[in-house]
């Protein structure tokens, strides 16, 4: 995460870059499928650009980040039956008009130093940050500046566009435009070149237990007990810690299959990246193991990354492990609670 606040001259530069879209409104006829690349010039990273409000809903610009960014917003598409909480995990910045009580403390004290002011309903610009796990949040220092990038390439694009944007982002042979940076003594220069977008690689978790507790389960007593273990994201109580983003606990239930009854309850905090606060997952299933006072003679789960994750810990501690498509204990103790979402949100 980067803790350090954008200077007022880099949040000028921003919001002139968004008044000029907000005057070019791309949006009258570009749509939310006409995806294009553009690299970040400072990290070389690519983000790929969304249009949305063709439908004169939501208008904005997102940037979707690198090749998991890109395949995730292209399946949203293809599935007319997505989760739109989905979106919330795909890795973005956003730039998009909002009505005036829309915007935070922060939002509008940005705007009375730059001595901006807007008028009527989605009138007001705001820009968020989206990372799996969190709420939107205000963009960090290296946010900020691809996002100024973005837009103001994106300016200079639609302007020779404009009606004709289908003709140029793909090419014959179904390539994508991608708006590339390089830099040079003199500054940066963009040139425009036709690509495919490789898929990303998902990397899991890495496996990690501490050998103590190893250790202290082995020398525990075998049970015939037999746990349901699963995670779900919950949307219903956004938590914010003081000083920090706000996010959405995932809660880990450890149930007896056979009573029915709750054996512990984790709220595990997200971090970025996810995989790590998957990676603890093993010490608090030992943990469980050492609060119960015995070893479980075999631990059901029904989704990935659990089911890697137990498989590995299964080699250290001799726990059968069980897939199932469906786990009934923990899934109806979440269907109680009210918890929304389906937990794989990796």
């Amino acid at each position: 995460m980067d803790n350090h606040e954008p200077s007022l001259q880099e949040y000028s530069r921003l919001y002139q870059a968004a008044k000029k879209i907000m005057d070019l409104k791309p949006w009258q006829w570009m749509w939310d499928s006409d995806i294009f690349g553009i690299q970040d010039p400072e990290t070389g990273a690519l983000g790929y650009y969304c249009v949305t409000g063709r439908n004169e809903e939501h208008f904005g610009v997102s940037v979707f980040i690198g090749s998991e960014g890109y395949y995730g917003l292209t399946s949203i598409f293809e599935n007319p039956n997505f989760n739109p909480k989905e979106i919330l995990d795909l890795p973005q910045i956003q730039f998009f008009l909002a009505d005036r009580d829309e915007l935070k403390k922060k939002d509008l004290d940005i705007l009375k130093k730059l001595k901006y002011r807007f008028r009527g309903k989605q009138a007001w610009p705001v820009f968020r940050s989206y990372k799996a796990g969190f709420l939107p949040w205000f963009l960090e220092l290296s946010e900020v500046r691809f996002m100024t990038h973005a837009l103001e390439q994106l300016n200079e694009l639609v302007s020779l566009w404009k009606d004709e944007t289908e003709r140029y982002i793909n090419d014959e042979q179904g390539l994508i435009l991608h708006r590339i940076a390089e830099t040079t003594p003199e500054g940066i220069t963009w040139h425009n070149t036709y690509r495919s977008v490789e898929p990303p690689v998902i990397k899991g978790p890495t496996y990690r237990a501490c050998p103590e507790k190893i250790k202290t389960v082995l020398a525990l007593p075998r049970s015939a007990t037999v746990i349901e273990l699963d995670i779900i994201k919950q949307y219903s109580m956004p938590i914010q810690d003081a000083g920090d983003r706000p996010y959405f606990g995932y809660l880990m239930l450890c149930c007896d299959a056979k009573t029915g009854m709750v054996i512990t309850v984790n709220l595990m905090k997200p971090e970025d990246p996810l995989t790590l606060m998957w990676e603890k997952v093993p010490d608090l299933v030992l943990d469980t193991c050492i609060q119960i006072g015995s070893r479980p003679y075999k631990i059901r789960v029904c989704r990935q990354p659990l089911i890697g994750l137990m498989q590995n810990l299964s080699k250290d501690v001799p726990i059968s492990i069980e897939t199932k498509p469906s786990l009934k204990v923990t899934g109806n103790v979440f269907s109680s609670l009210d918890f929304f979402g389906n937990g794989s949100f990796y």
